[in-house]
């Protein structure tokens, strides 16, 4: 488990940027909440269970997911980039519910 949090740790500057700049800052809590109603958001989380081979610890219950087998929970932040890709977002999720449903 180390080894990946740490190889994360080394190439996430390559891959996750975060802005500083106030006005970008205003313009993505302005989106959301054109889209929303919902006031003060400049990001999101996301989340998704990765299989993962049967661990090697006597804690393997653990990593039980509620569908039973084997997963990491992995979270990304998620800056809102316009509201079409907002709207696509969510019509993918809902997709993906309807399959799994």
């Amino acid at each position: 488990f180390h080894t990946v949090v740490n190889a994360l740790n080394n190439h996430m500057s390559k891959w996750i940027k975060f802005f500083i700049q106030r006005e970008e800052t205003e313009k993505i809590k302005w989106q959301f909440w054109d889209i929303t109603r919902f006031p003060g958001v400049i990001g999101t989380i996301n989340d998704t269970h990765i299989a993962i081979r049967l661990p090697q610890t006597e804690r393997k219950r653990l990593f039980i997911n509620r569908k039973l087998y084997h997963s990491l929970n992995v979270m990304s932040k998620v800056k809102l980039f316009t509201s079409e890709w907002y709207v696509q977002k969510v019509k993918k999720l809902k997709f993906r519910e309807n399959l799994h449903n």
